[in-house]
């Protein structure tokens, strides 16, 4: 329960929007290999950070097996498509550890949201959320 807190206590920032999606819009190096730049307004990428901001996921963390439930509509119709739904979400997770969204659990197959990521994820899902007038009620 002490890191469902800590998790809701670090949503507090004074980061810009701007600020907070050009962290990630951009094509990264990790590990000796290019990694593409998170889109937070491609549907499927948008997707993806619906799935991992899931709140069963702050005190758990969330694995491989999870997301394909949520990013997958239906049950896979062989072994192989298994396999290349698995390693897609590998890639995904693989990008999000690239650019500093999520971190994995030490002796775990789990990952957590960290800090950063937590910000960063809030404020895309809030961005997708406000509508015009809201916008501009704000900028007045």
């Amino acid at each position: 329960m002490n890191r469902y807190y800590c998790a809701l206590a670090a949503a507090d920032d004074s980061s810009t929007l701007e600020e907070l999606i050009a962290l990630v819009e951009h094509r990264v190096r990790w590990k000796g290999q290019s990694v593409r730049a998170i889109h937070p307004f491609d549907p499927d990428d948008y997707a993806l950070l619906q799935a991992m901001h899931r709140g069963e996921f702050n005190i758990n963390g969330f694995r491989n097996r999870d997301l394909q439930s949520l990013l997958y509509s239906t049950s896979p119709n062989s072994k192989a498509d298994q396999r290349k739904r698995s390693a897609a979400t590998s890639r995904k997770l693989r990008m999000l550890r690239a650019h500093g969204l999520i971190r994995k659990r030490s002796r775990s197959h789990r990952y957590d949201l960290t800090r950063n990521g937590r910000l960063i994820v809030n404020a895309i899902l809030l961005a997708h959320r406000l509508t015009a007038s809201q916008i501009n009620a704000i900028a007045a």
